[in-house]
């Protein structure tokens, strides 16, 4: 008979939230390299920046696609919080790097 190796692992979940009258999905979480960023529509002015759990700003960048990939492979396994903001709205959405 064959042997067949299976690899269980947590299954990956998607945020989904509305932001700024805007859909914004971010995947996969956890997440391992990237995370990517995807809104329904390009709305301008919205700013991403992720910040690690001491505080600290990692990556602050201006959204000008649908979909933006978020490059996390450089930084340390744990929990990230990613906020958008827009004017006088903001929103934190946490993201688990394994």
């Amino acid at each position: 008979s064959d042997t067949v190796a299976l690899t269980v692992s947590e299954p990956v979940s998607l945020f989904e939230t509305t932001f700024s009258n805007v859909g914004v999905k971010v995947y996969p979480i956890p997440s391992t390299n990237e995370v990517i960023v995807e809104f329904d529509q390009i709305k301008t002015g919205i700013e991403i920046k992720v910040f690690d759990v001491n505080g600290k700003m990692l990556i602050s960048k201006e959204i000008k696609d649908i979909k933006n990939t978020i490059d996390i492979s450089s930084y340390s396994k744990g929990l990230y919080f990613f906020n958008l903001n827009k004017g006088n709205e903001a929103q934190t959405i946490k993201v688990v790097k394994e």
